[in-house]
């Protein structure tokens, strides 16, 4: 046979190293993330808006399918390499990659040339612009674009298949691309790179010429119209499209038309990045914020989502969460007793999560989960205790219809995640204490992660179940809820309609969420103790108990105030009952950490050493008084900017685009004094001073987008002083803020990509206690 007896390629991807490569899977996931919603969202936008049923957003529409297919064909791959550790492809895998590449890419190029056409037809014969431009043609043009790329791409994929390849099989990219495949073949490519120039060329050819002379007809006709006005209004019908395609051309030419003697095996993928995710992710960017019918039409969309199941359902708009006791004296003591208790749960869990995540000793699976059940304890507060403190601290009892079931989705999703975070804490009790020589192979690192991500998604799907149907429940009458959040069985109360449905499903979904991970730890504990009292030893017996009593004191507080609450008819649930529900919604979240740092010595000895360990050798004294003060800045600073958002988002008067600002600055100032300030205390600790260049990344992302956010602020006054009558429509705080995302994480991805590129030598030492941009690289010319 003429084929190649090659098996698989192994995609080398931007870099080796293991570090650099989390911060990649981190940045890349999350554009691609952002790619697909914009890309779908757009879609949707068009498709759902008759206004928006014409040639041109008909081609936009397919442009955006066109930039989700492509990003879809590199970016998973890439993103799963990482993740498994495993650089390998298959060669027919490489080959079908490079299949679905090739038409997109080209695709891409065809549309954007159609396009032109149409702003060429549009602007310079608008009166035969419906006939030119009929939806058969338009059909038939983006048809043709389909068929002719399909043909092309398969073209060259056969050609590729005739291809031999043999010693090198280490592919230097994060993707299956024409020119790093035909580098490592070992035959002759000069048929391969024949059909390139000849076809790829016309074709390419035929879409920049056709992009030239569209745009040199519609200049020529803009400049004859005599007013400004009138030139704006035409030249804005064009100037995303044309943004666009100065965009993927000039990323596109960067990468295939530049001299072979200039390329390197660490700039081609680096440069490739731009048109392949770069682009796909910032069209529709481009597109929602300089074209005003595609931003109106979002804006109905998302007020259509909003809307959505409640237009014919409940007229009610707002719930009165009356709490516990009526008595103003009674309140002031309750708000002072919950924040009390909301600070200490946030401080203990947080606590918990840096102790285990700075001890590598208690990188264990049953201390992973513990993270994890932190993490969901802190969220699970955070949902119930800041509202109700406001209401505490407010005349204004109210809650929105829409805030409700927000609050009410989280709070479902939440318990039930708790509740299956313990179930699997409990499996692994059983291996640890009943297979204990299988446990490293039975709790890999891997099927803990895919532990933890089901019981995400099965707690998600079942929170979205039970908010989907409160949806449809009418609510009449008394809206007044005498409790502290809103409740599942508090809002049935108060349904006018059959909530017969609600009541079943309620029913099958609880007791496949609760009953089954109750009864699968029952099980997992009858075969815990089995094992236990077979140990011949009292110490053995003692020892063996220890590493699973913490978490079956959790489970016993957990279910034991969950079952005072739910397990009674719903006719029988009085008002009381709230007193109860304060047991499992805030007693239990802030005694974990209590349960498991007294009960628990491995955990005892980890938050001593985060809490009392030296900092620097030389001077244990400076570094105690440093370690303090770090500790009190940081807490002071996340409930002050805590605060800050609590009071923003639950005051109506301070819905206003200064505030909105306001709060995101200090949502930032929280992320960014969140990412340095336990670093610190890792610093302050004599077992390691490492660090990362992750630090870096959200660094600089922070520190980038809190100056964004003040320019935008500095925007507003003089809008509000200088303009006031034009301040409601020339202020639209979302798209400014959206902005400041984008261009922030643009900014650190060029430094990012260029950072990876640099070398280091000399002393790995910082003079710093973050990783600041300026310490010494090889090449700092790139940076000053």
């Amino acid at each position: 046979t003429n084929l190649t007896s090659v098996s698989e390629f192994f995609l080398m991807g931007l870099t080796k190293q293991a570090e650099q490569q989390e911060i990649l899977f981190g940045l890349f996931l999350s554009m691609y993330l952002v790619t697909l919603a914009g890309n779908l969202l757009i879609i949707l936008a068009i498709t759902t808006d008759i206004q928006l049923h014409t040639p041109m957003y008909f081609f936009l529409a397919n442009l955006s399918l066109a930039d989700a297919c492509f990003i879809s064909t590199t970016v998973p791959k890439m993103l799963a390499n990482i993740w498994i550790q495993n650089q390998a492809i298959s060669y027919a895998g490489c080959l079908a990659q490079l299949y679905f590449f090739m038409p997109f890419v080209m695709l891409e190029a065809f549309l954007l040339a159609v396009m032109a056409y149409d702003r060429y037809v549009a602007i310079c014969h608008p009166l035969h612009y419906i006939m030119a431009m009929s939806p058969g043609l338009c059909v038939l043009l983006v048809s043709a674009c389909w068929i002719m790329n399909a043909l092309h791409a398969l073209l060259h994929t056969l050609l590729m298949n005739n291809l031999n390849f043999c010693a090198d099989h280490a592919i230097p990219h994060f993707f299956c691309d024409i020119n790093p495949l035909l580098s490592l073949s070992c035959t002759d490519p000069f048929i391969n790179e024949l059909v390139i120039f000849t076809v790829g060329g016309l074709a390419g050819l035929v879409c920049v010429l056709s992009l030239i002379v569209s745009y040199t007809y519609i200049f020529s006709t803009i400049l004859k119209i005599p007013s400004a006005q009138g030139k704006r209004k035409a030249f804005s019908t064009c100037s995303s499209h044309l943004s666009v395609v100065s965009l993927f051309f000039g990323t596109s030419f960067c990468v295939y038309f530049s001299p072979p003697s200039t390329r390197s095996a660490q700039k081609g993928p680096v440069a490739s990045v731009m048109y392949t995710v770069v682009t796909p992710m910032l069209n529709p960017f481009i597109y929602s914020l300089r074209n005003r019918d595609i931003k109106y039409s979002l804006r109905k969309l998302i007020w259509k989502v909003g809307k959505m199941d409640r237009g014919n359902q409940s007229d009610v708009s707002e719930f009165l969460l009356l709490g516990i006791s009526d008595n103003v004296e009674q309140q002031r003591v309750q708000f002072w007793m919950f924040l009390v208790m909301y600070l200490v749960t946030v401080v203990g869990n947080v606590l918990i999560i840096l102790a285990i995540g700075s001890d590598p000793r208690l990188h264990t699976p049953m201390y992973f989960f513990l993270a994890n059940l932190s993490f969901t304890d802190r969220c699970f507060v955070t949902n119930t205790i800041p509202k109700m403190l406001v209401i505490l601290q407010s005349e204004n009892k109210a809650i929105s219809h829409a805030g409700c079931l927000t609050q009410l989705y989280f709070l479902v999703s939440l318990v039930a995640l708790d509740n299956l975070i313990l179930a699997t804490m409990a499996y692994d009790r059983y291996v640890a204490i009943c297979r204990p020589l299988h446990y490293t192979t039975a709790m890999s690192p891997g099927l803990c992660i895919l532990f933890l991500i089901l019981c995400w998604v099965f707690s998600i799907a079942y929170g979205l179940i039970h908010i989907l149907l409160m949806t449809r429940v009418n609510f009449c009458g008394s809206q007044k809820i005498r409790y502290i959040f809103c409740e599942m069985y508090a809002l049935l109360r108060l349904a006018c309609s059959n909530t017969e449905v609600n009541h079943i499903v309620l029913i099958t979904t609880g007791s496949v969420v609760f009953l089954a991970p109750l009864g699968f730890m029952i099980m997992s504990y009858l075969w815990i103790v089995r094992a236990i009292l077979q140990i011949p030893s009292v110490s053995g017996k003692y020892k063996a108990f220890s590493t699973c009593a913490s978490h079956l004191a959790v489970v016993a507080l957990f279910y034991g105030t969950l079952c005072m609450v739910y397990l009674q008819p719903l006719k029988t649930y009085s008002m009381k009952d709230s007193v109860a529900i304060v047991m499992y919604a805030v007693v239990t979240p802030m005694m974990n950490p209590f349960i498991y740092s007294l009960r628990n010595k491995d955990m005892h000895g980890a938050l001593g050493r985060l809490l009392l360990g030296k900092v620097f050798q030389k001077n244990p004294e400076e570094q105690q008084v440093l370690f303090w003060m770090f500790l009190v800045m940081y807490l002071v600073t996340v409930v002050g900017n805590v605060l800050i958002i609590l009071a923003i988002s639950s005051d109506p008067c301070l819905h206003t685009p200064m505030y909105f600002f306001l709060a995101n600055l200090s949502f930032t100032d929280l992320c960014f004094v969140t990412k340095q300030s336990p670093k610190h205390w890792r610093i302050f600790s004599p077992r390691t001073k490492q660090s990362t260049k992750q630090g870096l990344y959200f660094l600089v992302w922070l520190v980038i987008l809190d100056n964004f956010i003040l320019t935008v602020m500095a925007y507003d006054l003089y809008v509000e002083i200088c303009h006031p009558l034009h301040y409601v429509t020339v202020m639209s705080p979302v798209l400014l803020l959206s902005l400041c995302w984008v261009l922030s994480a643009l900014y650190d991805l060029t430094l990012t990509l260029l950072m990876i590129t640099v070398t280091f030598c000399g002393s790995p030492k910082i003079h710093y206690i973050i990783c600041e941009m300026m310490f010494p690289i090889s090449n700092p010319f790139i940076y000053s």
